[in-house]
């Protein structure tokens, strides 16, 4: 996982939900190498799975913008958040699930 980062946008908040109830916020700063790929473990609470086995996730990224509106080319996108892949597992012990993702 990676942030549109860079010296003209050089952080990027990313709010993580789990249907509909926030189970993380991340920021990414550019002088910290936030716009590199890196893996991010987020565990998530059996609360938000009160109401059966799907999940739907959310990032949530207000800060995006794109690298048009900064004069950085031509491209008109608003980028946010990269996400190579992404994992749901339960860890098998404490009936817990986590969300792993690159």
């Amino acid at each position: 996982m990676g942030a549109y980062v860079n010296p003209k946008h050089p952080r990027q908040k990313v709010v993580v939900l789990a249907n509909n109830q926030r189970i993380a916020k991340l920021q990414f700063d550019d002088a910290t190498g936030g716009g590199q790929m890196s893996k991010k473990s987020i565990p998530i609470p059996m609360s938000a799975l009160s109401e059966g086995p799907l999940i739907t996730l959310e990032f949530v990224t207000p800060r995006s913008v794109s690298p048009a509106a900064l004069g950085l080319g031509a491209d008109p996108r608003k980028l946010g958040l990269a996400i190579r892949s992404l994992q749901v597992q339960s860890d098998g012990e404490n009936n817990e699930v986590g969300l792993s993702h690159e």
